[in-house]
């Protein structure tokens, strides 16, 4: 089973459960769009409640918070992260705010579901990661699953919840495949909540990362035996990141590498090792990190292999500190 697979059952399975959820987007009718995320859902479910919207982030978001206000819960989804600037009145001011504005008891069931997208030529304007932008706002739920089992537990667990949820996918991990992971395995009535997820063993190293870094990370120390001399921490949850867990990890080991495709500064990544170093304070330890540089993507091929991380630097680094 993919990750397409796990999104599509968690999605169909809601939609069932919950008539008064809505899809709103650009494109939710193509399925290129989306990677195929939402493929049959206009036919299963309805053109009124699988809405293909005019290409305006604003207004789409704007009228998705709308219908939460009235009572509705939506999934907004937009294809690529990078357009939500053009949202982020709703996304900063209306979203995580209203609950504070209204009383904590009332409800704001809105997720909003971005794609980040990477390589392939598309340039400066069309592969950035903004993760960071939004866990800096109160109010917001900051979710980024790795894996097939995580994309299907956040997704279900983001629309039920009552709180506005920013949800990230990797475009590039869209058709991982897992084959320890069916259908009838994955599906479940029970709704768990995302948390921090640690795969330790004889560790000599924590190693921090989310999202794709994740997926990439297990592979990779998975095909070199390195797994078992690791705490490899997957954070999922980027608004309240379990900082203890990570601190009695680096406690244990007295190395922390993170690992994160997005610009150091002022990252998810940087808040990680600035908690550890607040909490060990005196302790020895060795502290390393790979972000990308702090520029923009670049679209010649040439340039991309230069610019993101790669399985050899992670595999490099990873043995330096071990």
């Amino acid at each position: 089973m993919n990750i397409v697979e796990a999104f599509q059952l968690a999605i169909d399975q809601e939609m069932a459960d919950q008539p008064d959820l809505k899809i709103f987007g650009q494109g939710v009718w193509h399925p290129f769009y989306h990677g195929h995320t939402l493929d049959n859902l206009p036919e299963k479910f309805g053109k009124d409640r699988v809405r293909d919207c005019p290409i305006s982030e604003s207004s789409v978001t704007g009228m998705a918070a709308g219908y939460a206000l009235a009572g509705g819960r939506s999934f907004v989804v937009h294809p690529k992260i990078d357009f939500a600037v053009y949202a982020m009145d709703a996304l900063t001011n209306t979203l995580p705010k209203w609950r504070y504005f209204l009383g904590q008891d009332r409800p704001f069931p809105i997720t909003v579901c971005f794609f980040i997208n990477r390589k392939k030529g598309i340039g400066p304007q069309q592969s950035q990661s903004l993760q960071s932008w939004f866990a800096h706002m109160p109010g917001l739920k900051i979710y980024y699953p790795s894996d097939t089992v995580s994309t299907y537990n956040t997704l279900r667990w983001s629309l039920n919840a009552n709180d506005p949820v920013i949800l990230f996918l990797d475009a590039e991990l869209l058709n991982a495949y897992d084959s320890n992971i069916t259908k009838n395995a994955l599906f479940t009535k029970g709704i768990i909540k995302p948390e921090l997820a640690i795969i330790t063993g004889d560790a000599k190293l924590t190693i921090v990362t989310y999202g794709i870094m994740h997926a990439r990370s297990k592979a990779l120390l998975t095909k070199h035996g390195l797994l078992d001399k690791v705490d490899l921490i997957d954070l999922q949850v980027l608004h309240s990141t379990d900082h203890a867990k990570i601190i009695q990890s680096v406690k244990k080991t007295e190395k922390l590498l993170v690992i994160e495709d997005a610009w150091s500064f002022c990252s998810i990544g940087d808040g990680v090792i600035t908690n550890v170093v607040k909490a060990l304070p005196g302790k020895a330890l060795v502290i390393d990190d790979l972000h990308l540089p702090f520029t923009f993507a670049p679209t010649a091929k040439c340039l991309e292999d230069a610019f993101y991380i790669t399985d050899e630097q992670m595999l490099d680094k990873v043995k330096s500190l071990l």
